[in-house]
């Protein structure tokens, strides 16, 4: 490819599964200094371009088990040193997200369909809501039952007696405590609090 950056707001990753690809990528906050893609990187003018001088430029050759990071808006040149076989995927997160939002709005990337990347997103994040819920709730059956084995609580009881209210149990990288038992109020916490 020629030195280009893909509009869409999406990170790219590329691996190469087999062979070796060169890639040439610039700091995407130093655009203006590539001219509108006027000057050549490989070979610069820099009479003609003097900013040229300046961009932040990396070049790699990238290898099987090797994957290359591109954040979105970075300007990169891409080329097969040896016969090679790669993948790429683009990639949304948090990171990224204001600049995937401005080009749903903007409609600089006809050929990437914002509305299905938000759905997908916002059914993986019922997803994991759901599951850290439903371990929330695991969490409490098995405490409530814990509880009963000692003795401490009759079946069918909501909640354990207010002496055994304390931070307590780790589920999926929260911990789970019970506060103000009167209120009747739960919050989940990081566990690095």
């Amino acid at each position: 490819t020629k030195l280009h950056r893909d509009n869409g707001g999406l990170a790219i990753t590329i691996s190469v599964l087999a062979g070796a690809k060169e890639c040439i990528l610039v700091h995407r906050s130093d655009t203006p200094m590539l001219y509108r893609g006027e000057a050549c990187i490989e070979k610069p003018d820099l009479q003609k371009f003097p900013l040229l001088a300046f961009a932040r430029v990396w070049r790699h050759v990238l290898v099987p088990g090797e994957i290359l990071f591109l954040p979105h808006g970075t300007y990169h040149f891409c080329r097969n040193v040896k016969p090679c076989l790669s993948y790429s995927r683009f990639h949304l997160d948090d990171v990224n997200l204001p600049g995937f939002l401005t080009s749903y709005h903007d409609g600089d990337a006809a050929e990437i369909d914002h509305g299905e990347i938000l759905w997908n997103a916002a059914y993986e994040l019922i997803r994991s809501l759901d599951a850290a819920t439903d371990s929330v709730k695991a969490s409490e059956h098995s405490w409530q039952e814990d509880l009963v084995g000692k003795g401490q609580a009759k079946k069918g009881q909501q909640e354990p007696p207010a002496e055994s209210l304390t931070r307590g149990r780790a589920v999926g990288g929260h911990e789970v405590a019970i506060t103000d038992r009167n209120a009747g109020s739960r919050g989940i916490f990081p566990t690095d609090r």
